[in-house]
């Protein structure tokens, strides 16, 4: 049974800071709402899940230039004085990936809550996953099997470590890993990710061999 229910097609990434539960929605790309709005937005709502009322609070929101193939939101910094509600990622269908202070967007103050706007795929960006030990690590993924680990510890100026190349795991003698279409990295060790492709297969990297390690596939 549904406890609350936003009418959206969207999506979904969970503020992790203590505090309010707050969820962000983002437009989701390729989907057609029944007024076919070609508009993306960002959206943050405040869920009481002790509340009667099954519709959670807007709090806030943003216009987005593109829709969104994936969230994440990453664990605040150390210095709690700044982005007191983490960092908000979204992978865009341009194959870019923006950074939002979520605070921003909930307080409404005034100021830019974009904080940057990085450009490394050239396909739709939809694998994205802060790492769960180093929350100023972003791991992404999109077209070629090309992966990116992104240093947001300045969030103004992003650094990127060297881009990895995906095996190839089509048929016999393709020249080009397969589309990513999701990240997610290893809850125990902090350098091992998986990501799965487009063409069924999963590849689990290690970031300081700096390459895939292990394949997985049906026959």
């Amino acid at each position: 049974m549904a406890k609350l229910h936003i009418d959206r097609s969207a999506t979904v990434g969970w503020c992790p800071v203590q505090g309010p539960s707050l969820l962000a929605c983002g437009t989701v790309a390729g989907a057609i709402d029944m007024s076919f709005s070609t508009s993306s937005v960002l959206e943050i709502f405040k869920v009481d899940f002790a509340a009667s009322d099954a519709s959670p609070a807007l709090a806030g929101h943003v216009q987005v230039p593109e829709r969104f193939h994936r969230l994440a939101w990453g664990n605040k910094p150390s210095d709690a004085t700044q982005l007191p509600y983490g960092i908000l990622a979204g992978g865009l269908a341009d194959g870019s990936i923006c950074l939002w202070d979520p605070a921003a967007i909930v307080d409404g103050a005034g100021h830019n809550p974009l904080l940057s706007k990085m450009q490394k795929h050239s396909g739709a960006v939809k694998g994205l996953e802060f790492n769960g030990f180093s929350p100023n690590l972003l791991a992404s993924g999109a077209a070629g099997g090309e992966l990116c680990i992104w240093d947001v510890a300045a969030p103004a100026q992003p650094s990127l470590y060297p881009a990895l190349k995906g095996p190839a795991t089509g048929a016999p003698g393709a020249a080009a890993a397969s589309e990513i279409t999701y990240i997610s990295w290893n809850r125990k060790v902090q350098h091992i990710l998986a990501s799965t492709q487009v063409d069924g297969a999963t590849v689990v990297w290690d970031l300081k061999k700096q390459r895939p390690v292990i394949t997985l596939k049906d026959p």
